[in-house]
């Protein structure tokens, strides 16, 4: 890759550390998730703007301006791993200035995060007056999907689990599918009715465990998915269980446009987006996984995680039990839950907050 133009004295060695992510921006603005509204161009005050999802690279060849769009700031960290942010000095680390160059650039127009506190945060970590005037904070825009039943009179009650689209197996054990198993496990000795479909990617011995242990109670998905064929998956649905260590925001709003209340945890950033008891329910026990400093923004531990003391890991599976068993038992608060996912989807995640963003 050839960069023509200005460059930071740290744009060579972050490509060259980086290189597998440096991608141009006319192949970058197709890298979206698909149900997500994230549009390729924006248009301001009659002026275009190409918007990056995310990944702090840009076109050093032309003078196009920008916009950015991120969750937190791992994103931004292309060297930093989720999970371990809580061994690292964000003031002192070799990204920070690069990263403020970037977002301070004239051609930097504005930075949107669908998070709160992380927009809060972020002038802070990079320590500029600057990049505090470009934050906006903006929640994520979804459709709600069409011919939605509400109340829908089937035998089986269906909990839903998918994995991240990277789809890693460690992704099945860091969205909490492991804690989602052993609930199932318990509750069908009750409702033989349950049903938990599981799409992730899993070793064959990981995957002959759980259908060994389950049975008919469980429908493995261990392959890609079409945007058609997810839409079937998400209608046969009654509920979607998401105890991750943190947010996941495109997972949840997708959720929400199906009208399927989520059951996650209480882990950074979900409370900005699950209510308990109005579209979800909020797990205990995640605090000491992710939690929020106002300096930085997400911090994280997952070796708390990979080790969780016995008691704490029964406790939050014990939570999954009570509150899918509540569900079962109670089909109208289920509906209740279902309704305010739609009526949110409409207003709060509704695309029509992205008017201002014609494109």
């Amino acid at each position: 890759m050839i960069f023509l133009g200005k460059k930071h004295p740290l744009f060579d060695s972050y490509i060259k550390n980086h290189c597998e992510r440096a991608v141009f921006t006319d192949a970058l603005l197709h890298n979206t998730h698909k149900g997500h509204y994230i549009p390729k161009e924006l248009i301001e005050d009659g002026k275009k703007y190409f918007f990056h999802p995310g990944l702090p690279m840009f076109d050093h060849r032309s003078d196009l301006e920008y916009i950015f769009n991120f969750e937190d700031q791992i994103t931004l960290y292309r060297s930093i791993d989720n999970g371990f942010t809580q061994k690292i000095d964000f003031f002192k680390h070799p990204e920070t200035e690069y990263l403020r160059y970037v977002l301070e650039e004239p051609r930097c127009k504005k930075i949107i995060c669908h998070v709160e506190k992380m927009a809060q945060a972020l002038p802070k970590l990079l320590q500029s007056n600057i990049i505090a005037d470009k934050v906006v904070y903006k929640n994520v825009g979804i459709d709600v999907k069409d011919n939605i039943e509400i109340h829908k009179e089937k035998k089986e009650f269906t909990i839903l689990f998918t994995n991240s689209y990277q789809d890693h197996e460690f992704s099945f054990f860091l969205r909490g599918g492991s804690f989602v198993a052993e609930a199932t496990l318990n509750l069908i000795k009750k409702h033989k009715n349950v049903k938990l479909i599981m799409r992730a990617g899993l070793s064959s011995v990981n995957k002959n465990f759980l259908i060994n242990a389950l049975g008919d109670n469980i429908e493995i998905i261990d392959k890609y998915c079409s945007e058609e064929e997810m839409d079937q998956i998400y209608r046969r649905a009654d509920i979607v269980i998401l105890p991750a260590a943190r947010i996941h925001s495109h997972s949840i709003c997708q959720a929400f446009s199906y009208g399927l209340p989520v059951i996650g945890s209480n882990g950074w950033g979900m409370s900005e987006f699950i209510q308990n008891s109005e579209n979800g329910i909020l797990l205990e026990g995640f605090e000491q996984v992710s939690w929020h400093d106002d300096n930085f923004g997400c911090i994280e531990n997952y070796d708390y995680l990979n080790n969780m003391p016995k008691p704490k890991r029964r406790y939050i599976i014990e939570q999954i039990y009570y509150y899918l068993e509540y569900y079962i038992n109670n089909p109208q608060a289920l509906s209740s839950l279902k309704e305010n996912c739609l009526e949110i989807c409409k207003t709060k995640y509704s695309l029509l907050n992205w008017e201002e963003w014609k494109i």
